[in-house]
């Protein structure tokens, strides 16, 4: 069997493996019942928020092109996008970048300049995420509701400052030219303990990642800001939205780490669409806060609606790009 083959099945496995597991915690019939007690205004709404930050993602892309010497039109970038989330049905994670980087390069002609800035993208979101999260457990330390009856209320705190503090330094070090060079020497050394072919795409990601170092500090705020804005808020809004929908209450500031989690979970490619890998999070975490399995593995399933919105809306421009390609074939 092929490999690539064999990863799917693999990643098919999982997922219908994790699902299983999750929908054993709860009694169908009374699931039925919650769907049905589900609140639909806020589902349509949840879905109209969703893809105006799919579109706000859409505009931030454009902004780091055009940085990048590629004027590729928001709308373009959308329909693009709308077809990735189409393929992380098959190919989860980064793995479904692929397919975005491929459509672009077909497009533009220029490869690196395109892997230079999708790559600036995730790293933007990858830090600015988890720093976010990190911040917010810092300050609300939810330790006696996650580890209840532990006597070390200050391990969560100190752990997370522990990985925030090297996370942001290495991030500013690398963006600035000055400091690029050392930080890029101790990070190369630390990758000779991976395997050869670990070691060669690690290199080419950092190399990659200070392409766009002649930006400026102004560029990489602005960046900044609308990865908080259409990444961490718009992810909020949504889980929000899916909560009321659900008729879950948590408190705010659960859903800026809890997003994060979830949003890292997902990188992972071992299932597909990150089907499987929500569910458990939610339906864990959530339990800490009171939150019954069943409304919580409801509230997963309206976050996973917004995902397939974005899909059939990708296979619609997928359809319009076939029958237009078969036309001008005629012609």
């Amino acid at each position: 069997m092929d490999t690539k083959y064999f990863k799917l099945a693999i990643r098919i496995l999982v997922t219908f493996g994790l699902l299983a597991l999750v929908f054993s915690y709860v009694d169908h019939q009374q699931l039925w019942q919650t769907v049905r007690a589900a609140r639909s205004e806020y589902l349509v709404i949840l879905w109209g928020t969703s893809l105006a930050f799919f579109a706000l993602r859409s505009f931030k892309m454009h902004l780091i092109l055009k940085q990048q010497a590629l004027d590729i039109g928001t709308f373009t970038l959308f329909k693009i996008s709308a077809v990735t989330s189409l393929y992380s049905f098959v190919l989860p994670g980064f793995m479904s970048s692929g397919i975005k980087w491929y459509i672009l390069k077909k497009t533009t002609g220029k490869g690196t300049n395109i892997f230079n800035g999708m790559l600036y993208n995730q790293l933007s979101e990858l830090v600015i995420m988890p720093a976010c999260a990190l911040l917010v457990l810092i300050i609300t330390n939810p330790t006696p509701l996650l580890l209840p009856g532990t006597k070390h209320l200050w391990l969560l705190p100190a752990v997370c400052s522990i990985i925030l503090v090297p996370l942001i330094a290495v991030t500013l070090f690398l963006l600035s030219s000055r400091t690029s060079g050392y930080i890029l020497n101790v990070l190369n050394y630390m990758m000779t303990l991976l395997p050869n072919k670990m070691q060669r795409k690690g290199r080419q990601a950092l190399h990659e990642a200070t392409m766009l170092q002649g930006a400026g500090w102004r560029f990489h705020v602005l960046m900044g800001l609308l990865t908080i804005i259409t990444q961490v808020v718009g992810t909020i809004i949504v889980y929000i939205f899916a909560a009321k929908a659900a008729n879950i209450s948590i408190p705010l500031t659960v859903y800026i780490w809890l997003t994060s989690v979830v949003f890292i979970l997902g990188r992972i490619p071992i299932t597909i669409a990150n089907l499987g890998v929500r569910e458990m999070a939610l339906v864990s975490i959530l339990a800490a806060y009171g939150v019954g399995k069943l409304s919580a593995l409801l509230m997963s399933m309206i976050v996973f609606s917004s995902v397939v919105l974005r899909a059939i809306i990708g296979a619609g421009f997928v359809i319009h790009w076939s029958l237009t390609k078969k036309a001008e074939r005629r012609l």
